[in-house]
């Protein structure tokens, strides 16, 4: 087994699941199709195989079971949970989240209401994404110190950490009774200015001021939740009783220190189970005794804490998963096994396209000049028929027809060349030509074929149900009906 000391590359690549090794020429083979599937599971399994490190279920060197059996000695089994996702709609404030390495970015808006209600966070990340949160918290990561003062086999890479002491002289609680912490390639944690954190961890340095390497900072008034008391920085001591809760945040920048491996060192033992009691550990604001989460590496989120259930509770789970999912893709990309996916689904789509095509069938078409010539794109009688009674020719063009037809049947009989109708209908008037029941019919078919002229010139929308036009037809057969019979009497 190699050992987790050596370089800061080396280090990454151990992170992420590469192996190490001289490499060696290999014989030449013939590529076969079984290649190339092989190929592509082992890159779409490449991502399973990068969270070897810290997993809680992990017993080898670089897993974190030890850190977990750690805890269910102390708390009991039922109080350590691993999940894969933070079931933060179940979570209490009594409860304790603690986070190794995340590989995607936490929810803020989770994070802070379970903190203000009271809840624990332990958040252990040197190269992951907990920066995201930390920066919305006001902690920045920094680089180690180039020139620790005590590293470990004297490598500048493995600083040693020693507790913090406060202005009383003595550390805090998470550190009671832990002398060093061995760390392997960690950042440290600065704060903005004029943001007062608690130092837990510092890693000293012969040539500049001491690195934070753990901070705990608190969520909430501190006055309220009985932590200080006023104008001073010192937790209240009088009987009065707490009127708030404070939530606490531990950042520390190396994960490293709690993974099996590291755990044979005493002070990171030690300051492995300080950090699991004091995660769960009582509060000034009342007695705690919750459950521990555990998540290391990849996971998701679920629920939204202090909200259980309901319709509204799952849509906004939904949208709030979505958004997470589009500014992970927007700032990571597609998953690797998701992009090997789309590709071979894209592959197959184009390759049963191709074939398709290449196997479909197709008709005899006979040539142009042999086909027959339709109805609507002949001329005469037939095609001006076919074209009136097409269902895509508008009506008002039918009527139109009609008028023109009544016209020249009209002046016809009534032997008036060149008058319009309007003219022809006062002239029938005039000679009374038609009875009273059809001169009036006239008059009306006048107007309304007059409205549909008028709607066509200026290109307007006008209904005309089948049934008027037929109504129409027989008005105007009645009309020259009448018409027919008086030029008969009269020859």
């Amino acid at each position: 087994m190699k050992s987790i000391f050596q370089p800061r590359r080396e280090a990454a690549l151990r992170r992420t699941g590469e192996a190490h090794g001289t490499p060696r020429p290999y014989p030449r083979k013939t590529v076969t199709p079984a290649f190339f599937v092989s190929l592509i599971l082992s890159i779409a399994l490449r991502t399973t195989s990068a969270h070897a490190a810290f997993e809680p279920k992990d017993a080898t060197w670089q897993g974190s079971s030890e850190l977990v059996a750690m805890a269910r000695e102390k708390l009991g089994k039922g109080r350590v949970r691993i999940v894969a996702a933070i079931p933060w709609e179940e979570m209490q404030p009594t409860d304790a989240l603690l986070v190794l390495h995340p590989e995607r970015e936490l929810d803020y808006r989770e994070v802070a209401a379970f903190l203000a209600a009271g809840g624990r966070v332990g958040l252990l990340d040197d190269y992951g994404k907990g920066d995201a949160l930390l920066r919305r918290f006001r902690i920045h990561r920094v680089r180690a110190p180039l020139d620790p003062r005590d590293p470990l086999r004297e490598n500048p890479n493995l600083p040693i950490a020693v507790p913090s002491v406060g202005p009383d002289a003595r550390p805090h609680p998470v550190v009671g009774g832990v002398e060093r912490v061995v760390t392997n390639h960690p950042t440290g944690l600065e704060t903005d200015r004029g943001l007062r954190l608690t130092t837990v961890l510092e890693m000293p340095s012969l040539s500049e001021p001491p690195t934070p390497l753990a901070l705990i900072g608190v969520i909430g008034d501190a006055k309220r939740c009985g932590l200080v008391s006023d104008g001073m920085d010192e937790p209240t001591t009088s009987g009065a009783p707490i009127a708030g809760r404070c939530g606490r945040l531990l950042a520390m920048g190396d994960p490293s220190a709690v993974m099996n491996l590291m755990l044979r060192y005493p002070g990171n033992r030690a300051f492995a189970a300080r950090l699991v009691e004091y995660l769960v550990g009582d509060d000034t604001w009342g007695h705690r005794s919750g459950n521990l989460y555990l998540v290391a590496n990849d996971f998701t989120e679920r629920g939204t804490y202090g909200k259980h259930g309901g319709l509204t509770g799952a849509i906004d789970e939904r949208l709030e998963a979505l958004a997470r999912l589009v500014a992970e893709t927007r700032r990571d990309g597609l998953p690797a096994a998701l992009a090997i996916l789309m590709a071979a689904l894209s592959a197959g789509g184009a390759t049963l396209w191709a074939i398709s095509r290449a196997t479909r069938k197709y008709r005899k078409a006979a040539p142009r000049y042999a086909r027959p010539t339709p109805l609507v794109a002949q001329g005469g009688l037939a095609g001006r028929a076919a074209v009136l009674a097409a269902d895509t020719t508008h009506r008002a063009l039918v009527v139109l027809e009609l008028k023109a037809a009544l016209e020249e049947a009209v002046r016809e009989r009534m032997g008036i060349p060149d008058a319009s109708l309007p003219r022809l209908a006062e002239e029938i008037d005039r000679q009374e030509a038609l009875s009273r029941r059809n001169s009036d019919a006239l008059r009306e078919l006048v107007t309304e074929m007059a409205r549909a002229e008028a709607a066509v010139s200026q290109t307007e929308r006008i209904a005309i149900p089948d049934a008027s036009i037929q109504r129409m037809h027989e008005v105007m057969s009645g009309i020259i009906a009448e018409l027919d019979e008086r030029r008969r009497k009269h020859s």
